[in-house]
């Protein structure tokens, strides 16, 4: 760890940096143009001093001083950039860093240096306000405000204009900002002249409502990491990096975790983020992102991907989730990444006579505000590809395999319903496999074909069997029960793109009980060819007796 000697202004390096904890400032700021880098500090004073960034620098060691400590450590220069470890190990230390100081200065430079100490009722000053340079800075006359003056009062008016001001800072809209407003255990802000404008104790509320953080969390009253996950993200949605990956980078201390900086994934950072949060917690509040708005004001997983997307991608996905906290229901939840999706053991609802065929996994978070039950995720059955029927596989019999489907706020559950649900080991899907136009929804005998997203993937159906059982302008199948087949619900569609063709035959054995084959017809002349290809296949009888039965008929 590189800090800055108040005194002297030049770098000393530190090597066991536990030595140093509450011994050294840290500053927070907004970067611009001319900031000092590590170079300049090598080179010396003469060859920095000139630019624009000295000025905040030679302010935080002077404070410094001030406050009765030697050492400050500045990100622009205490960290050689030229070296990718040493970049590497001071992001992943800096929350640590900012933690360990005594206190953080945080630097506002849009702050007009006559702004004056403020405090969380916005209405408060410490000393008569001078007009002339209210005047002169807002560009209108002070008539409309000198009204609210009364002796022995407070300018309120006044007062609010400058709360406004500070809220508008650029340092509120910044992504690293956010950890250096969390981390320190003080904070005290200074305008651009260095001006104080205050603490962020004594700022605590005025805070909460500028960044949405939990006051409690900002007066040190809690740590940030049991507040949830989907609140931490949250915090994040509405602030902006200038490197995509720094999204994810500069949310790692808020989460305690250490991953290594791969600076060109772009957005994959942040679902390598969310993914470390998973192996060291079992908080299900991740899950409980809601998807943007897109230009119609309808709600979008991803704008190519409106499927299938069951983490985040990007903190914008939380700006919603503010309001989501942890509940112990359901209880000892765990989870696990496998190289399909999220493998998870959740209380499942059905929902009855729901048209779009969902279910709803329960998560372990509510909202603060709503009591009433946990919230839900609504998901939707996968009917899995063909290579899970390659020889010698076995068919499952009851279907776990779901995507998360593009809806808003996820919603509330009520307790009893909870409570009543069955547990169930589910995998959610990273991405759609296989033909995530077809759902079986299995509260019903049906399968149920999203025809709109299936022409755009460019197949059709050319067949079906039975055919009364084929409604073409709903795109329902509702299969027959017919003693021959044990009572069960059969039937067959075959899809066509190009030249590429293949049959899904399916039998609903009862309510939980879902089989399902997918044949490939490529190489087949007829379909009483069909029976030679389902001897290589683990397929239930039940199915070939429903293929070998059928005759296909043209819609």
């Amino acid at each position: 760890m590189w800090l800055l000697n108040a005194t002297t202004c030049q770098l000393e390096q530190f090597l066991d940096e536990r030595l140093m904890r509450r011994k050294y400032a840290t500053l927070s700021h907004t970067w611009g143009d001319e900031e000092l880098t590590f170079q300049d500090l090598q080179n010396g004073l003469h060859t920095f001093q000139h630019k624009k960034g000295y000025v905040k620098v030679r302010y935080t060691l002077d404070q410094s001083l001030m406050d009765g400590q030697n050492y400050a450590w500045v990100d622009t220069c205490c960290i050689d950039k030229t070296s990718s470890a040493e970049l590497s190990e001071a992001i992943n230390s800096m929350y640590k860093w900012y933690e360990n100081s005594s206190v953080c200065y945080a630097y506002l430079a849009d702050i007009p240096g006559h702004c004056p100490k403020l405090d969380d009722e916005l209405v408060s000053i410490h000393e008569p306000p001078d007009w002339d340079l209210f005047d002169e800075y807002s560009g209108h006359g002070s008539n409309r405000l000198v009204s609210s003056w009364s002796r022995g009062g407070k300018a309120k008016g006044w007062c609010e204009e400058w709360s406004t001001v500070f809220a508008g800072s650029r340092w509120f809209t910044r992504g690293w900002t956010l950890q250096e407003l969390i981390a320190p255990k003080e904070v005290c802000f200074f305008g651009g002249e260095w001006n104080y404008v205050g603490d962020k104790t004594e700022l605590s509320q005025t805070l909460a409502t500028i960044t949405g953080i939990s006051v409690r969390v900002l007066r040190n009253d809690i740590h940030v990491h049991k507040i949830s996950a989907a609140q931490r993200m949250s915090w994040a949605a509405l602030r902006e990096t200038t490197r995509t990956e720094d999204e994810a980078y500069s949310l790692m201390g808020i989460f305690d975790i250490n991953m290594p900086l791969l600076y060109g994934e772009g957005g994959k950072a942040y679902i390598r983020l969310q993914e470390e949060i998973m192996r060291k917690s079992s908080d299900l509040s991740l899950l409980g992102w809601s998807s943007p708005l897109d230009q119609t004001g309808g709600h979008i997983m991803e704008p190519s991907r409106p499927y299938g997307v069951v983490l985040a991608t990007s903190p914008v996905g939380f700006g919603n989730a503010q309001k989501i906290v942890q509940c112990d229901i359901p209880a000892h939840v765990t989870w696990e990444l496998t190289n399909e999706g999220i493998r998870v053991g959740l209380p499942i609802l059905e929902h009855e006579g729901d048209s779009e065929g969902n279910v709803f996994g329960i998560l372990n978070c509510c909202y603060e505000d709503d009591l009433a039950g946990p919230i839900a995720l609504p998901l939707e059955t996968v009917l899995l590809a063909a290579e899970e029927f390659r020889p010698g596989a076995h068919s499952p019999s009851v279907p776990t395999y779901y995507q998360r489907v593009a809806r808003g706020r996820p919603p509330v559950i009520p307790l009893d319903v909870a409570l009543a649900a069955i547990t169930r080991e589910i995998v959610i899907l990273f991405e759609s496999r296989g033909m995530p136009w077809l759902t079986t929804p299995r509260n019903t005998m049906q399968v149920w074909l999203q025809q709109h997203a299936m022409l755009q993937d460019g197949w059709k159906v050319l067949a079906a069997f039975p055919r009364s059982s084929w409604n073409l302008a709903s795109g329902v199948m509702t299969p027959s029960s017919d003693d021959s087949y044990g009572k069960s619900g059969c039937g067959c569609l075959k899809f066509g793109k190009g030249t590429n063709q293949f049959i899904i035959a399916f039998c609903h054995l009862s309510r939980w009980n879902f089989r399902i084959a997918i044949l490939d017809l490529i190489g087949l002349d007829s379909l009483g060819s069909v029976d030679e290809r389902l001897e290589s296949y683990d397929v239930p009888v039940i199915i070939k007796q429903a293929l070998q039965c059928s005759t296909l008929v043209r819609l």
